[in-house]
Protein backbone atom coordinates (compact mmCIF):
# COMPACT_ATOMS: atom_id res chain seq x y z
CA UNK A 1 0.00 0.00 0.00
CA UNK A 2 1.19 3.33 -0.97
CA UNK A 3 1.79 5.77 2.24
CA UNK A 4 -0.22 8.76 1.14
CA UNK A 5 0.66 11.12 4.49
CA UNK A 6 3.39 12.48 2.25
CA UNK A 7 0.84 14.59 0.65
CA UNK A 8 -0.06 17.11 3.15
CA UNK A 9 3.72 17.96 3.71
CA UNK A 10 4.22 18.45 -0.14
CA UNK A 11 1.19 20.28 0.01
CA UNK A 12 2.50 22.26 2.61
CA UNK A 13 5.88 23.20 1.38
CA UNK A 14 4.36 24.25 -2.31
CA UNK A 15 1.99 26.59 -0.33
CA UNK A 16 5.25 27.64 1.22
CA UNK A 17 7.08 28.09 -1.55
CA UNK A 18 4.26 30.22 -3.08
CA UNK A 19 4.19 32.65 0.02
CA UNK A 20 7.86 33.05 -0.21
CA UNK A 21 7.76 34.23 -3.91
CA UNK A 22 4.52 36.42 -2.77
CA UNK A 23 6.76 38.32 -0.39
CA UNK A 24 9.36 38.75 -2.83
CA UNK A 25 12.00 36.51 -0.86
CA UNK A 26 12.86 34.36 -3.94
CA UNK A 27 16.06 33.08 -2.50
CA UNK A 28 14.34 31.87 -0.03
CA UNK A 29 11.42 30.09 -2.31
CA UNK A 30 14.56 28.99 -4.64
CA UNK A 31 15.64 27.17 -1.42
CA UNK A 32 12.37 25.68 -0.45
CA UNK A 33 11.50 24.68 -4.03
CA UNK A 34 15.10 22.83 -4.15
CA UNK A 35 14.35 21.18 -0.59
CA UNK A 36 11.20 20.39 -2.34
CA UNK A 37 12.29 18.72 -5.28
CA UNK A 38 14.83 16.72 -3.10
CA UNK A 39 12.13 15.20 -0.85
CA UNK A 40 9.84 14.76 -3.95
CA UNK A 41 13.28 12.37 -5.80
CA UNK A 42 13.60 10.41 -2.49
CA UNK A 43 9.55 9.89 -2.60
CA UNK A 44 9.97 9.16 -6.54
CA UNK A 45 12.87 6.59 -5.77
CA UNK A 46 10.90 4.62 -3.07
CA UNK A 47 7.96 4.10 -5.01
CA UNK A 48 10.14 3.25 -8.37
CA UNK A 49 9.51 -0.55 -7.64
CA UNK A 50 5.48 -0.09 -7.87
CA UNK A 51 5.50 2.07 -10.88
CA UNK A 52 7.94 -0.15 -12.70
CA UNK A 53 4.84 -2.60 -12.75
Amino acid sequence: MIDRTRYCQQCEEHLQILDLLERGRNAEASQAQRCHLEHTIENLQEIRPILEH
